[in-house]
């Protein structure tokens, strides 16, 4: 993948191109982040940020580029290194009613929502978070592994009261045994 996206050249002549090379570019941080290569991911996240902002928030080639939706995938490469508080950190900054993509808000609540199931005393919220992810595309939450695991997570301190009767029926529509 760290290939395909390296061997991409663009020239940056019109929004759908800084729109594309910031899309791939975001691609890479996430790659990165994979990967552990903090500078690279950084780099690649930069890049993106400073297209953004030539860009603004627009939604030309179906990607949904802009500020917002790089702070997403900042939040998504904080997730893939276990930086849960970094994470939670970011999504404060976001206004998720920017993002041109609604899938993208669904990503948005979903990994507000797995980053607030890790930190302490955050369970409602995660729940709460993970619902409305839910509401807006069910399959972001149902099917996506990391979310599933968090799912699980999350079930087995659930409690006898609304928010545990409410993270009990978010587990049993992702098919998780509940």
């Amino acid at each position: 993948a760290a290939q395909t996206l390296d061997a991409v050249e663009l020239p940056l002549v019109t929004v759908e191109d800084m729109q594309l090379a910031g899309s791939l570019a975001l691609a890479s941080s996430l790659v990165s982040a994979a990967r552990n290569d903090r500078p690279e991911r950084f780099a690649a996240l930069e890049y993106a940020s400073e297209l953004a902002e030539r860009t603004g928030e627009t939604n030309m080639l179906g990607f949904g580029f802009g500020p917002s939706n790089v702070a997403v995938w900042r939040m998504q490469c904080a997730l893939e290194v276990g930086d849960h508080a970094e994470a939670a950190a970011l999504a404060d900054t976001v206004d998720p009613r920017a993002l041109t993509v609604r899938a993208r808000e669904a990503i948005y609540w979903r990994e507000y929502g797995r980053a607030l199931a890790h930190l302490p005393k955050q369970r409602d919220n995660a729940v709460t978070m993970l619902r409305r992810a839910e509401q807006i595309s069910p399959d972001h939450v149902h099917r996506h592994p990391f979310t599933r695991s968090t799912l699980t997570e999350l079930l087995a301190r659930a409690k006898r009261d609304a928010v545990g009767r409410e993270m009990r029926g978010l587990a049993y529509r992702a098919g998780l045994h509940v």
